[in-house]
């Protein structure tokens, strides 16, 4: 979602500023946005289309995750 969101913004800003930056930025974004979903449709593909939850990995990552979303309510 934060991927549509940038896009959104960058052509919100293409519309009122007619400036080549926010074109450049549309068009970046365009292409992270297509390339995650790129990325999901070759994990579904590898997968066969079924999907495996990610405990292995998440079970590190939740952690840290926590662990700074703290620190920066302490700040």
């Amino acid at each position: 979602m934060a991927g549509v969101a940038s896009m959104f913004v960058a052509l919100v800003a293409l519309a009122r500023l007619n400036q080549p930056w926010a074109l450049i930025w549309f068009v970046l974004d365009a292409g992270v946005l297509a390339t995650r979903l790129y990325a999901i449709h070759a994990y579904l593909r590898c997968n066969n289309g079924r999907t495996e939850h990610p405990r292995s990995w998440a079970a590190w990552y939740a952690p840290l995750c926590m662990g700074s979303e703290q620190h920066y309510r302490s700040s």
